[in-house]
């Protein structure tokens, strides 16, 4: 049995799937999960089985995200910081579409 001390769970605690307005962001996560576990996270798309690439659905994915209207100028600055990196797609499984109500809009 592994057991965490004060400051790892102090740290684990600080996460997030919801940030408020007044909360200072750090960095942001990615996170591969089941879509019912999900819910309540501010950003989130469905992935299904389908041809497309994981790189490309991470890309789709994040503009996606960029474009939210209730985005804040510091979760903005993040997801920017998530676009340029090439790692993260790595979780995400192969061949996949990209699922979101706002996914086509622009």
């Amino acid at each position: 049995m592994i057991v965490m001390d004060t400051e790892e769970t102090k740290m684990l605690n600080s996460l997030t799937w919801r940030p408020l307005d007044g909360d200072v962001l750090l960095f942001a996560l990615v996170v591969v999960a089941p879509y019912q576990a999900m819910q309540n996270f501010k950003y989130k798309v469905k992935l299904t089985p389908g041809i497309g690439k994981r790189g490309k659905a991470a890309k789709s994915a994040i503009a996606l995200f960029q474009r939210n209207k209730l985005a804040n100028a510091q979760e903005i600055n993040l997801l920017k910081v998530l676009a340029t990196d090439d790692q993260i797609s790595r979780n995400i499984p192969g061949k996949v579409r990209v699922s979101a109500p706002q996914l086509n809009r622009r």
